[in-house]
């Protein structure tokens, strides 16, 4: 797959009409080793490049391994465990245009993820989804970043997914997660962030669809990048909104209608900033 699309502000905090092209290749086999176990493996390659120079150092290739196990049966139950080990390597921070980050970060990045998963569907109406995911990242590649251990991190995220169909045309999905990922920042090396989501989402008719989401996440930069002292963690905090209507004039056809709209408070005041977004998209289906 690939594709190519304008990187939002909230990614780069950079008012930059910057492209994002994404190319990215991947495979996966699985087999049912019994009527209620399937195990699988799987390798993805993901090489992302910017048109703008500045942001040459965050161009990336990354390749992933993944294995795991599943467990199924006809009730809903499901236990699962996947490893995936992950390296990154930053191939433009070796040239002259971006020295700064050759020198905070390294040119490489090593992660290791163990992920838990379980579910259990109590009625043919409810569903709970859980996962606990245990991340570890390292630094590597640069004897100035060895030098800074506290740099790499490890922490445990958590998920929690609730989903009720109280009708045939009625239904809600409420999601709550705490959960870390790597970032490079000057003063930080990974982002801790907790939400809370309701969506519910309403058939009107056969053909037409109505959803919405209402949401509440906050961002808590943390960690040590070893070169700037910050007085306090940086912290923010979202509230955001999306309705969506979707029309299916067709068995293979979809028209969709959708607004985001979200505002965004940080203790960083030139971090403050509200964005509203009307996307219209068509698809068919062959």
């Amino acid at each position: 797959s690939k594709g190519e699309s304008i990187t939002s502000f909230e990614v780069l905090r950079n008012l930059s009409k910057n492209l994002r092209t994404n190319d990215v290749k991947y495979f996966q086999a699985n087999w049912q080793l019994h009527p209620d176990w399937v195990t699988s493996v799987g390798y993805t390659k993901t090489v992302l490049e910017n048109s703008e120079t500045l942001f040459d150092p965050i161009n990336q290739e990354e390749e992933r391994f993944f294995s795991g196990i599943e467990y199924r049966n006809v009730r809903g139950t499901e236990l699962g465990l996947t490893i995936q080990e992950t390296n990154t390597q930053y191939r433009d921070r070796n040239n002259q245009n971006s020295p700064i980050g050759l020198l905070l970060f390294g040119d490489e990045t090593k992660s290791r993820e163990l992920i838990l998963k379980a579910a259990w569907q109590p009625t043919n109406k409810l569903r709970l989804d859980t996962r606990l995911k245990h991340t570890q990242v390292k630094y590597n590649n640069q004897d100035f970043i060895s030098g800074v251990p506290e740099r790499n991190f490890d922490g445990i995220g958590k998920r929690l997914t609730i989903d009720y169909i109280p009708t045939v045309k009625t239904a809600f999905n409420f999601t709550m997660f705490d959960e870390i990922y790597p970032i490079q920042d000057l003063s930080a090396t990974y982002l801790r962030v907790k939400s809370v989501v309701v969506s519910p989402a309403w058939a009107a008719t056969e053909k037409l669809k109505v959803t919405a989401s209402l949401s509440y996440r906050t961002r808590d930069l943390l960690g040590d990048s070893g070169v700037f002292i910050r007085s306090s963690d940086e912290f923010d905090t979202a509230k955001s909104i999306r309705l969506s209507l979707n029309y299916s004039p067709t068995v293979k056809s979809n028209l969709s209608l959708t607004y985001t709209g979200e505002r965004r408070s940080s203790d960083n005041v030139a971090q403050d900033f509200d964005f509203n977004i009307l996307n219209l998209s068509a698809r068919y289906d062959f």
